[in-house]
């Protein structure tokens, strides 16, 4: 791999996320790319670190869907309240004093 040729990278470049589900993961690892482009072992790590992730992912599409029970289990019953409700306060009166 050659150190010199590793493009800028830009979150605007990266898959969409309009649910904002990686917006601190996506930020992160354009922070820590671009923050290492010239060190070539920060940037053999980030790779292993990238594949690791990616071959949890890939092992959890492999794996077999869990078994769902038969009988849907009964909602619990409630639980008790154990301490009083808050008690509300009184409007204050020194923004009236003003």
């Amino acid at each position: 791999m050659n150190i010199d040729q590793l493009a800028h990278m830009d979150v605007v470049d990266m898959p969409s996320d309009p649910n904002g589900y990686l917006g601190k993961f996506r930020a992160t690892l354009r922070g820590t790319y671009n923050s290492n482009r010239s060190n070539a072992a920060a940037i053999a790590l980030y790779r292993e670190t990238l594949e690791y992730a990616l071959g949890m992912l890939e092992a959890a599409d492999a794996a077999p869907a869990p078994e769902s029970p038969d009988e849907p289990e009964a909602p619990s019953a409630p639980e008790k309240q154990t301490s009083k409700a808050k008690a509300t306060s009184k409007p204050s009166t020194r923004a009236a004093k003003r």
